[in-house]
């Protein structure tokens, strides 16, 4: 078993039907008490909230929001918390967690799992499971939604000190709403992303993980590009870029990105 400490893996996934989303049900989730990266979880939470606030005002989409954090941050908090969530087929989820993870030996999945336990209680989380909750629901339960989208920026090996903070933030403010609209309620397919390769560390600071840094810088750029030529196809190419990390001796990060049967249906490709 390999315990994280100071890094991160961004693990991304969309899966969606070809119909319009109604609601976008979103969980934020993040150790914020840790005081090892309790600054940067509340950072990264912080930069998620303003993604999906921008899309609630600027895109008019309806959010369904949640955050557990704080005292409330444990694993079955956090199990609750995303079985509670009562979806439609024609919705959209967002699951997004910032914390401390791990990989076990066994695994047999790529993405990490949550280290999220403040007891004895045995309930455990993980990227896969969360993924698996929706797409695959027990006989007799709720449809999965049109578009999924779970993430997790959470640590993996850990690093000597910390390198200096990266500033990025949005692009200035435009008439996103079709952008919006464009990305998240008309599109089908499915990606997968993780801030570097198996046996590659990603680097986490006090001010975020330097992949979800890259990854919004890259969403809200696109966001403000003509509407005509918004694609998640370039920011998955775009996310997946190296990364310098001003380390001493400096390092780079190698993120992965993949998208499947990408397809935009209200809109000629």
């Amino acid at each position: 078993m390999r315990w994280c400490k100071w890094l991160s893996c961004l693990a991304f996934l969309v899966m969606a039907s070809e119909t319009n989303a109604q609601s976008l049900h979103a969980v934020l989730i993040g150790d914020t008490f840790d005081p090892t990266i309790g600054p940067g979880v509340a950072a990264n939470l912080n930069k998620m909230n303003g993604l999906l606030q921008r899309a609630k005002v600027e895109g008019g989409i309806a959010l369904d929001l949640h955050i557990v954090k704080d005292d409330n941050f444990d694993c079955k908090s956090i199990a609750k918390q995303i079985d509670d969530i009562v979806v439609e087929s024609n919705d959209a989820v967002l699951i997004y967690y910032a914390g401390h993870g791990f990989r076990r030996n066994s695994s047999q999945s790529q993405f990490p799992e949550f280290d999220c336990r403040r007891s004895s209680d045995p309930t455990r989380v993980e990227l896969s499971g969360i993924a698996d909750s929706f797409i695959r629901p027990q006989a007799g339960g709720e449809p999965p939604p049109r578009l999924l989208i779970v993430v997790a920026d959470t640590c993996n090996t850990p690093i000597q000190g910390e390198p200096p903070a990266q500033a990025r933030g949005p692009a200035s403010v435009v008439d996103r709403r079709l952008a919006f609209t464009r990305l998240f309620l008309d599109y089908t397919g499915t990606i997968l992303m993780s801030g570097s390769p198996p046996g590659e560390p990603s680097w986490y600071l006090s001010s975020g993980g330097f992949f979800t840094n890259q990854f919004l810088a890259v969403m809200f750029n696109e966001l403000d590009s003509p509407v005509d030529q918004v694609r998640w196809e370039h920011i998955v190419t775009q996310s997946k870029q190296d990364i310098f990390i001003p380390t001493t001796p400096a390092a780079v990060q190698r993120p992965q990105a993949v998208g499947l049967n990408l397809f935009a249906s209200a809109w000629s490709r």
